[in-house]
């Protein structure tokens, strides 16, 4: 019997960022962090970079530095807070400046890198206001420091009156610290904010992209990146009012029992009562345990049948909508040391 296998669609992934390179004329950062979403930093990045990518954001700097092994001729944006100012230095590794404090105790330390100053907007991290924002450009052109960047996060446009408040305040900063510096970066848009614009909004010179090139969202007809498949190892039939596992049949019950669980990565809010793919129809998952999950099917289905948990028709995005977890997580989660891991160029 198979182990579980986790098919990785490079050709997909390939798709999908040549879709966000028409829409931002290739300006984007592209989001490679955690081992570019538990999908393999060096087969990702090489990927990108075969599509044109030349920017990268990550929130490791041991994978910054990874990159700048692979390629010199890219930008490497960390986007954690880190004092490693020679790592920084040594592999021309860009990173944030969050606050007067930081800058003030630092400054000394922080020549020959390239620094973003991050303004907070609705989100935690960051310069909290524009006297903030000013005092940090006034200081890092004082110390001479080199910067090269102006970023923040827009919220996602799904309150309209929210998102357009950000938006202006955001416009209004540029606009501001525009007349004392000349930003080579400006980039506050995600993948909700870059499709409902239908590109990069006035003064913003790159995007930061992450779900729209890995295919985590139902727009834009992006490609699924993954396809998750097992195999069902037993068929047995529960009696009504018998258990398997947490499950209780209300009447005699078919059910498969399958060869993949918690204990891969599998999130059990996300498949409880969701559905599977077998023998092209859909089937409900009635329990999960660490190695299994059990499955109410009918006679159609048999030993050694393949069930698929993820592909393009069954997307880590189907459910998402109704407050499961989201894509990102059910990707990031998998455990590939218990999955047999393919690679689709």
């Amino acid at each position: 019997m198979k182990n579980p296998q986790l098919t990785i669609n490079l050709a997909a992934l390939t798709y999908n960022t040549k879709m966000a390179m028409n829409k931002t004329n290739g300006h984007f950062f592209a989001n490679v962090s955690h081992n570019a979403l538990n999908l393999g930093l060096k087969q990702v990045v090489r990927t990108l970079y075969h599509c044109g990518v030349r920017y990268f954001t990550t929130y490791s700097l041991n994978e910054a530095r990874q990159i700048r092994e692979m390629y010199d001729d890219v930008t490497i944006l960390y986007t954690g807070i880190t004092t490693d100012f020679d790592t920084l230095r040594n592999y021309r590794i860009d990173a944030y400046i969050t606050s007067y404090d930081f800058i003030k105790a630092y400054y000394k330390y922080m020549h020959d890198i390239s620094w973003h100053i991050q303004y907070a907007g609705t989100t935690l991290v960051g310069c909290q206001n524009n006297k903030e924002l000013l005092e940090v450009l006034k200081k890092a052109l004082e110390s001479e420091l080199t910067i090269v960047g102006l970023a923040t996060q827009l919220p996602a446009p799904t309150d309209k009156e929210m998102y357009a408040t950000a938006k202006n305040e955001w416009l209004q900063i540029i606009e501001l610290l525009s007349q004392f510096h000349s930003f080579q970066f400006v980039h506050a848009q995600t993948c909700d904010t870059l499709i409902y614009e239908n590109g990069l909004i006035e003064g913003n010179t790159h995007a930061r992209l992450t779900q729209f090139i890995y295919g985590l969202f139902n727009k834009e007809n992006v490609a699924s990146v993954i396809t998750l498949k097992a195999t069902v190892s037993h068929i047995t039939t529960v009696p009504a009012g018998q258990k398997i596992n947490d499950f209780i049949a209300n009447s005699p019950t078919r059910v498969a029992i399958v060869n993949i669980g918690y204990a891969n990565g599998l999130i059990p809010s996300r498949l409880l009562n969701h559905d599977v793919i077998i023998n092209e129809k859909r089937f409900t998952c009635i329990s999960i345990s660490p190695y299994e999950l059990m499955i109410i099917v009918d006679e159609s289905v048999d030993f050694g049948h393949s069930v698929t948990i993820y592909d393009q028709t069954l997307p880590l995005y189907e459910q998402t909508h109704k407050q499961n977890y989201t894509a990102l997580q059910q990707l990031t989660s998998l455990q590939h040391d218990t999955l047999l891991v393919n690679y689709i160029i």
